[in-house]
């Protein structure tokens, strides 16, 4: 009898961890839409919402979600589905998922702390749109350099850096790095499983995104019980964390416009800005000098030497070329002497060839070529040729140096090695050997 009972509590026992290990989900078949809808609990604090209709026959793309953190994650559930109305589903943490089949709507909570409302119209491919709390603030989304409530704000989820940007203008809502997630006050996340452009406009009482992409849109609710921390821990548990990269990954993000350096450097009387990490040759301001800038700084060296470049020998090749250039007429008399306006003004009309510049300083001309259709007119980024690399390093007459080789040669110029190899075989030396020993021979 006492062996009997024990059997008994082990096999409840079983059920019960498999029923929890297991994903809990509840769907219906929304006939009058055509559509499919299902809720998955992924776990206690996420639900994955998917709206799919009953035509679509498509190959599903690449999701964002951790294909380890979907086989490692738990709900502990509570389903209430007797053919009523509604379908109910209850995790464990509190979050609640209400399935309205007579409406096809869904609608997730926790308490008091907050709700969110899907309808479930699906008529337009791409689009979903949620009713929230109301009066909430919006954080996160990716990275743009304006406001961090994103509440009313309609924003380009497609990344492309802009620049010099002020109040009203409609490049405020271009996202520099896209990434489809916010966080509300009220301590919870949305996070659309999506990957193609698309725009989110998160308004008073609703949010509406709009995706380009082929397939139905998957979303995700993740419940933070309140607290922002919460869903950050939440979402970085679906999605994969990482180990901190290491500082020389971190080029993209140092860039030197608009932020203050993190140290600065004495040299020769000259207060200069520096970071270790940029690329071999990156542009410095003179803060306080009254010599021309900007200058050259070695960063591969503890002292950080630098020099100003224009009354070097290796740029007067440069300017010799540029003054060929000018009176063969191909650049235009009066380059040196227009003003910031009248420059945007000759790149905005289609007939320039091409300039030396960053591109977020004229991406008001390539805008206004791009709205007058002239996509063919505007400006495509080139390097400098490998030769000026070249006759630039050998300005240094660093062949004379006893044992150089091809990598040290590459690292110097600032190149890889495989484009210098190609290089010295194109201009017939055949080898980086027999190129540096001809150097030698003509010193």
């Amino acid at each position: 009898m006492k062996l009997h009972r024990f059997l008994s509590l082990f096999a409840l026992a079983v059920v019960a961890m498999t029923a929890m290990a297991q994903k809990q989900a509840i769907s219906i078949n929304d006939i009058k839409h055509a559509q499919t809808i299902s809720v998955e609990a992924i776990d206690d604090d996420i639900v994955k919402v998917q709206v799919t209709p009953q035509a679509w026959n498509g190959k599903p793309l690449q999701s964002l979600v951790s294909d380890k953190a979907l086989k490692e994650a738990q709900a502990t559930v509570q389903l209430n589905d007797n053919g009523s109305d509604m379908a109910v589903m209850t995790t464990q943490s509190g979050l609640r998922v209400v399935l309205d089949k007579q409406l096809g709507s869904v609608q997730v909570s926790c308490g008091g702390t907050f709700f969110t409302t899907d309808l479930c119209d699906r008529k337009t491919q791409g689009v979903v749109r949620l009713l929230h709390t109301g009066k909430e603030s919006f954080y996160g989304a990716g990275e743009r350099g304006y406001s961090l409530n994103l509440a009313g704000d309609t924003l380009i989820n497609y990344n492309k850096q802009n620049y010099g940007y002020v109040a009203g203008e409609k490049r405020i809502s271009q996202m520099g790095i896209t990434m489809p997630f916010v966080i509300s006050s009220k301590g919870y996340g949305i996070f659309f499983d999506d990957f193609c452009r698309s725009s989110l406009y998160l308004g008073e009482d609703g949010i509406e995104y709009k995706s380009t992409s082929p397939q139905p849109l998957t979303y995700y609710i993740i419940n933070g019980n309140g607290r922002v921390e919460n869903v950050v821990k939440n979402f970085t548990a679906l999605v994969g964390r990482q180990d901190l990269p290491p500082l020389w990954t971190l080029g993209y993000i140092t860039s030197k416009y608009g932020y203050r350096p993190r140290f600065r450097r004495q040299h020769k009387g000259l207060d200069i800005d520096a970071n270790k990490g940029d690329t071999i040759r990156a542009a410095f301001r003179i803060a306080r000098s009254g010599r021309p800038g900007p200058v050259l700084v070695d960063i591969t060296k503890d002292d950080y030497p630098t020099e100003t470049f224009i009354n070097q020998p290796y740029a007067k090749p440069y300017y010799k070329k540029l003054n060929e250039e000018f009176h063969k007429g191909l650049i235009s008399r009066d380059t040196f002497v227009m003003n910031y306006d009248q420059y945007i003004a000759a790149l905005s009309n289609g007939t320039v060839l091409g300039m030396f510049d960053q591109t977020w300083d004229f991406n008001t001309a390539t805008q206004s070529l791009e709205t007058s259709d002239m996509y063919a007119n505007t400006y495509l980024a080139l390097p400098l040729s490998l030769k000026f690399s070249a006759q630039r390093w050998n300005n240094y007459r660093p062949y004379l140096t006893a044992g150089i080789t091809s990598p040290m040669a590459a690292a110097e110029m600032g190149i890889p090695r495989y484009q210098l190899t190609a290089w010295v075989k194109a201009s017939g030396h055949g080898s980086f050997t027999r190129w540096i020993t001809s150097l030698r021979i003509d010193e």
